[in-house]
C-alpha cells in the first residue's frame, strides 16, 4: 500500500466495489471492455480508480468494468467518504476534462504505435500463423480502419519530412495541401 498525505492506492478485488445506485452515471457507452481488459493486462493499469471508504465507485467506471468483466485485481485509491452530489461532480469532471487529441497528435502517435510494435515484435508477415505486428493490429488498438491507420501514418511521414503540413487545420486539409505540393513538385 501506497500513502501519500492520507491518500492509500490498494489493490482490491474489483467484485468488491459498487456503484451507488442514487447517483446515476454520466457514460452509458463502455466501449470494448475486454481490449481495456487486455491493454491492463500487458501493461498494467495505468490510472487507478477513484473509490470511497466504503468501497463505492467516484470515478473509472470503464477500468471497472474491464476488471469485473475479467476478473482482474484493480489499483484503486480511496477518498473518504463524498455526498452524491460531490460524487457526481467528481465524474462530470474527469469525463469533461477529458481532451481528445488533434489531429497531428493522432497520427503521430498512430505512426509511433506501429514503429515501436513492430521493433519489439517484428513485423507481420502475409500468411495465416505468422507472428509479429501489423497495421491491421495498429488500425485494431486505435479503433480505425487498416486504410485510415495507413493514411495516418502516411501523414505522419509527410508532416516529418514538410512540418508545414502540421499548421493545417484537419488531416484532410493537411492531405489536400501534400497532393497539391506533390502536383507542383511534378509540373516543375
Amino acid at each position: 500500500m501506497i500513502e501519500l498525505k492520507n491518500i492509500q492506492a490498494v489493490s482490491i478485488d474489483p467484485k468488491l466495489i459498487t456503484i451507488r445506485e442514487t447517483c446515476e452515471r454520466a457514460r452509458k457507452d463502455m466501449g470494448d471492455l475486454d481490449e481495456l481488459a487486455l491493454s491492463m493486462m500487458t501493461v498494467g493499469q495505468i490510472t487507478p480508480i477513484l473509490i470511497t471508504r466504503d468501497n463505492e465507485l467516484i470515478a473509472g467506471e470503464r477500468r471497472l468494468r474491464a476488471c469485473q468483466q475479467n476478473d482482474i485485481p484493480i489499483l484503486a485509491i480511496y477518498r473518504d467518504q463524498v455526498d452524491d452530489v460531490t460524487m457526481k461532480e467528481i465524474e462530470l469532471e474527469e469525463n469533461v476534462k477529458r481532451k481528445d487529441m488533434t489531429w497531428q497528435e493522432r497520427i503521430k502517435l498512430t505512426k509511433e504505435i506501429t514503429d515501436l510494435k513492430q521493433s519489439k515484435y517484428g513485423e507481420k508477415g502475409a500468411g495465416r500463423g505468422q507472428t509479429g505486428w501489423s497495421l491491421q493490429d495498429t488500425a485494431n488498438l486505435m479503433g480505425m480502419s487498416k486504410d485510415g491507420a495507413a493514411k495516418d501514418i502516411q501523414l505522419a511521414k509527410a508532416v516529418e519530412n514538410i512540418p508545414e503540413l502540421a499548421g493545417a487545420k484537419t488531416a484532410d486539409d493537411a492531405r489536400k495541401l501534400l497532393k497539391k505540393l506533390e502536383e507542383d513538385f511534378i509540373i516543375q
